[in-house]
């Protein structure tokens, strides 16, 4: 789990594991509210390396990202 504008968000790579998706719960329901393309498939660890960014263990080396900044789907 990660805080993204002051909301709990879980980040979970797709099936692909190409894509990382931004889960919020909302009311009763899980709810994708973002993700983000990797230009390589994610093959380690989410890590939290400040309060806005992730570092993604991809086949290509570590990627970072901002999950607050991933599109909404």
């Amino acid at each position: 789990p990660m805080s993204i504008a002051g909301h709990t968000r879980l980040l979970v790579p797709d099936v692909r594991r190409e894509q990382l998706r931004i889960i919020a719960l909302q009311g009763d329901r899980l709810v994708e509210t973002g993700r983000c393309a990797l230009a390589s498939p994610i093959v380690g660890s989410v890590t939290a390396i400040s309060a806005r960014e992730v570092s993604l263990g991809t086949g290509s080396g570590p990627a970072v990202i901002a999950p607050g900044d991933c599109p909404k789907p």
